[in-house]
C-alpha cells in the first residue's frame, strides 16, 4: 500500500511541475509578445546588414575593384550572407533562448508582477517610447566614443612627442 501510494504521490508531483512549467512558458511567450521581443530580429537585423555591408565593400576594396564598381561586385555576396542571417537570425530560432532566459531568470510571481505592469497603461507608455530612449543613448554614447576617441588620439601625440624616437629603436639601414 505505501508503495502506490509513494508512486501516486511521484505521479502527482511530476504532472504539477510540468503544468507549472506550460504555465510559466506562457506567460513568458505573452510576455515576449507584449513587449515586442521580435522587433529585436529587425534591430539586429539592421545592425548586422550594417556590418555586412562594409565588410563586403571592404573586400571588394582589398580585392581592388575600383569605388564605383564595388557596391554591384559585392551584390551577389551580400544578398547571400543577408540570407543567410536572416535564417540563422529569425524569431523561431532566437525565441526558444529566449524563453528559456526568462523561464531560468524570473519566477511566475516575477512574471505575473511584469505582465500586470506592461499591460497598465504606464507600462504601454513605456514600451512605446523605449525605441525613442534606445536610439537617444545610443546616439549619446556614439558621441561620448567619438570624443573619448579624439582624447585618446591628443594622449598618443602628446605621449610620443616626450617619447622621442631613440636611436636603438630606428630601423637598421638597408
Amino acid at each position: 500500500m505505501r508503495i502506490l501510494t509513494l508512486a501516486t504521490f511521484v505521479l502527482l508531483s511530476v504532472s504539477s511541475l510540468f503544468a507549472d512549467a506550460a504555465s510559466k512558458d506562457a506567460k513568458i511567450e505573452e510576455f515576449l509578445t507584449l513587449i515586442k521581443a521580435s522587433s529585436l530580429q529587425d534591430q539586429i537585423f539592421s545592425q548586422l546588414g550594417q556590418q555586412i555591408d562594409r565588410a563586403t565593400l571592404g573586400l571588394a576594396q582589398q580585392a581592388g575593384i575600383p569605388g564605383p564598381e564595388q557596391r554591384s561586385a559585392t551584390a551577389d555576396l551580400q544578398a547571400k550572407m543577408i540570407a543567410a542571417m536572416k535564417e540563422f537570425m529569425s524569431w523561431d530560432k532566437l525565441k526558444p533562448g529566449m524563453v528559456e532566459a526568462y523561464r531560468n531568470a524570473y519566477s511566475e510571481e516575477e512574471l505575473d508582477g511584469m505582465l500586470a505592469f506592461f499591460k497598465s497603461p504606464v507600462g504601454q507608455a513605456y514600451l512605446s517610447k523605449s525605441p525613442t530612449i534606445a536610439a537617444k543613448s545610443r546616439e549619446l554614447a556614439e558621441s561620448k566614443v567619438k570624443e573619448l576617441g579624439g582624447m585618446f588620439q591628443q594622449m598618443g601625440k602628446e605621449w610620443s612627442n616626450q617619447h622621442p624616437k631613440s636611436p636603438a629603436l630606428q630601423p637598421l639601414p638597408r
